[in-house]
């Protein structure tokens, strides 16, 4: 099924530790559900999106806990922006869900996306914007209407967002307006991506 996922594509995770908890309640999720319910989106707390390194797929997320190494840039427990196989993921726990895109990118889109993802690499992880982003639907909408996009750190969603708002299949103001589960259930209620499947 891994062999399934293309350039684009969300990889979605819904966590089991208390912090993941937190983020699955505040932003509107039924805790460890996963992709559930009418959008396909119950408890997501973290997401990363999937791109083609030299035929390989690798997966680039912004996170504030510790990974390996980062497969691009050779980081140790890099916190931030950062790129790694699905294995990675998938070996770090939790619920992994795969939303793919409806449609298949094209060349010259994979190579802006990947291009978009390479630049952010070894950006810091922005604990205020995910705050912002994950405080529930009030903190939200001031966010999301006044708020200025600040691209200097990012968080997971308001990565995934970016990239494909360079990509062109993805508008949006403001990408850190984006909390994980908010990002997928619009992707699929919205038919860019198609409901999150479970991998692990």
């Amino acid at each position: 099924m891994t062999d399934e996922i293309k350039a684009g594509d969300i990889i979605a995770v819904s966590g089991k530790a208390p912090v993941s908890l937190g983020i699955q309640l505040a932003t509107l999720g039924v805790p460890n559900l996963g992709p559930l319910g009418r959008w396909g989106v119950a408890g997501i707390s973290h997401v990363g999106i999937a791109a083609t390194v030299f035929d390989d797929i690798l997966v680039y997320e912004s996170t504030s806990f510790g990974r390996p190494a980062c497969v691009r840039t050779g980081r140790e427990n890099p916190v931030g922006v950062q790129a790694h196989y699905l294995s990675t993921i998938l070996d770090a726990g939790g619920d992994v869900f795969h939303y793919p895109l409806k449609r298949g990118l094209y060349f010259h889109e994979e190579e802006r996306l990947l291009g978009a993802l390479e630049a952010c690499l070894g950006r810091g992880y922005d604990y205020f914007g995910a705050g912002e982003a994950g405080g529930g639907v009030l903190k939200w909408f001031l966010s999301s209407m006044f708020a200025a996009e600040r691209l200097g750190s990012l968080f997971c969603s308001e990565l995934v967002a970016y990239a494909w708002q360079q990509v062109g299949i993805f508008t949006t103001p403001n990408a850190g307006a984006w909390n994980p589960a908010r990002l997928c259930r619009h992707a699929v209620r919205t038919g860019i991506c198609h409901k999150g499947r479970l991998i692990t």
